[in-house]
């Protein structure tokens, strides 16, 4: 859910990512267990976060906000989303320098959300799959050379 999230708002940053993935990820998981009542509940208060919120979410929210509360989720979730931005750090910045061991050791799983969120962010056309995939291969890099002496050294040696 990181990846689509990114995807759909670049501009947000990793702790809107998370809260909003995190939350579509609990409604879905009600809606899909039949729970049509806490689903509809859940729905709406996801919407009214998101347009309480949508100068850090995105600037295009605004025409499914002013929709009436039952086609607003929808309008949500499928409406138009934010650009590219122009100016996103490159990948290299935090997650292939000094400290992406340390990092990675101390918190694997928001470490390789973070990855996620900002490798998504710039490529809005791979699909979840591909990503998903990428995460794998780097997640394996990362354990293996974060074992390493020399982990830079590791690094370089492998092969995509």
């Amino acid at each position: 859910m990181v990846v689509y999230t990114s995807q759909n708002f670049p501009n947000a940053d990793f702790t809107e990512i998370s809260k909003l993935a995190t939350d579509v990820t609990k409604v879905t998981q009600e809606c899909c267990q039949g729970d049509l009542l806490e689903c509809a509940d859940d729905k709406a208060e996801l919407a009214k976060y998101m347009c309480a919120n949508q100068a850090s979410i995105s600037s295009k929210l605004q025409a499914c906000c002013d929709k009436p509360v039952l086609q607003k989720s929808h309008c949500l979730a499928i409406g138009e989303h934010n650009d590219m931005p122009v100016d996103l750090p490159s990948l290299a910045d935090d997650f292939d320098g000094g400290q992406v061991c340390t990092n990675y050791v101390a918190a694997k799983d928001i470490f390789l959300s973070k990855f996620l969120n900002e490798y998504s962010r710039t490529h809005p056309d791979y699909s979840v799959a591909l990503f998903l995939r990428i995460a794998k291969k780097y997640e394996a890099t990362l354990e293996k050379c974060c074992a390493e002496a020399d982990p830079g050294a590791c690094y370089g040696k492998v092969r995509c």
